[in-house]
């Protein structure tokens, strides 16, 4: 029998093997990679950017019955984490397409910086902006400026690609369209850039409680060095600050410096951003002085998820974190939530049409096969055995009834 087997020597070639790819109903219905239905995605990457995703994973299990593994949590939550950041970078490029909401007549923005905890105990600062529109309200029958409708922007990057991705949410309240415009500030040279390339002529204000920090280092220094100050020097150095505005204070706290020479630093601080400080002219035309938007954002963009206890955070996954946060505090979740559906299938289709090409240029690449030859085979001696019974080796009928069918026809 062995002698009897067919061989088979054309040239054969390796079958690609089977890919993940997107059913039309799967992209009908947005289902997303892995195991989990579009709803428990989103209720678990929902949850990721407010809680530690060992409390996701609880919380998820509680109240859908969903069981995942808290890697699972952490690799879905960043995954769409990196596509919302993707998707809020390209509505900062100049010509992309970027919703413009209505621009209130007079609006603030307010800049400053927030520390966080990286793996091997390394700290980075993140930059947040705050804008929000300025009203006058009355309160008990006293008079507020208030700031309303607050959004945020925050990412660790350098002060230029800051400025250039935080154009987004500028373009979109409207800050170059708005009337009026106050930039509230705790002084810092990055954050002057920052007012200068997209509202030079917006009103700079120095932070109220900025100031006032720097007052009450003076107090301190002046204490520890041995001088004497009033109990409520303090209190008092910043109601005139305050409501007289900064001539007087600035002439004091340069006469200490003659007896008080420690204190050169913090004078020359504020001696620098003099015309930053007329606090009762702003308070007259209108302007908030102190920049608790801004500063409210750190709890809520930064500390409530990204400073909680033990969290250290590899510099790659802050951004996508942010990019999540952003999307939830600026109530615009339904947004990007789609937007970053739609990358997805964007980058998927990019992957197949790449793979494509490639196996399209290897079969290019492949010679031709040469022709084989085929060898006679040997003529098979009758036997009485069918074509098919040489094929598969099987004896259909037995020797004794071949010979009783050979003697029936003779």
């Amino acid at each position: 029998m062995e002698g009897n087997r067919s061989k088979w020597n054309a040239r054969m070639s390796v079958a690609r093997s089977v890919e993940a790819g997107f059913f039309p109903l799967d992209q009908e219905l947005q289902v997303p990679d892995g195991h989990l239905l579009p709803h428990a995605q989103q209720t678990l990457v929902s949850l990721g950017s407010e809680l530690p995703f060992g409390r996701v994973i609880k919380h998820l299990e509680r109240t859908l019955g969903v069981v995942v593994h808290t890697s699972t949590a952490r690799r879905q939550t960043l995954s769409v984490g990196q596509r919302v950041l993707e998707g809020q970078n390209e509505q900062a490029r100049p010509l992309s397409a970027c919703p413009e909401e209505k621009a209130s007549e007079r609006m603030a923005m307010s800049s400053d910086g927030s520390m966080v905890p990286l793996v091997r105990g390394v700290w980075a600062e993140v930059k947040v902006m705050a804008i929000g529109a300025v009203e006058r309200r009355r309160r008990k029958d006293e008079e507020q400026i208030v700031t309303t409708q607050l959004t945020y922007f925050a990412r660790m990057a350098p002060a230029a690609t800051f400025a250039d991705q935080a154009s987004a949410e500028v373009r979109r309240r409207g800050i170059e369209r708005a009337k009026d415009v106050c930039a509230i500030q705790d002084g810092a040279e990055w954050i002057q850039g920052f007012v200068q390339s997209h509202r030079h002529d917006a009103l700079r204000i120095l932070d109220f409680a900025h100031a006032a920090s720097y007052v009450s280092e003076i107090a301190d220094k002046v204490r520890e060095s041995g001088g004497h100050l009033p109990a409520k020097w303090v209190d008092g150095v910043l109601h005139r600050l305050k409501h007289e505005g900064p001539a007087r204070v600035l002439l004091h706290v340069t006469r200490l410096t003659r007896r008080y020479p420690q204190i050169q630093e913090q004078v020359n601080y504020l001696l620098k951003r003099r015309e930053l400080m007329d606090y009762p002219t702003y308070q007259q035309q209108g302007w908030p002085i102190g920049s608790g938007s801004v500063e409210s954002s750190h709890k809520l963009v930064v500390q409530a998820r990204l400073k909680g206890p033990g969290m250290h955070w590899r510099p790659e996954h802050i951004n996508p974190m942010l990019a999540l946060r952003l999307a939830l505090l600026n109530d615009r979740w339904s947004e990007s939530w789609q937007e970053q559906h739609r990358l997805r299938q964007h980058q998927q289709q990019l992957k197949r049409q790449a793979r494509q090409q490639q196996r399209f240029l290897e079969q290019q690449a492949q010679p031709p096969p040469l022709p084989v030859e085929s060898t006679p085979q040997p003529a098979r001696q009758k036997t009485g055995r069918t074509e098919a019974q040489y094929r598969w080796g099987r004896q259909t009928f037995s020797p004794r009834m071949l010979k009783q069918a050979d003697g029936a026809k003779k």
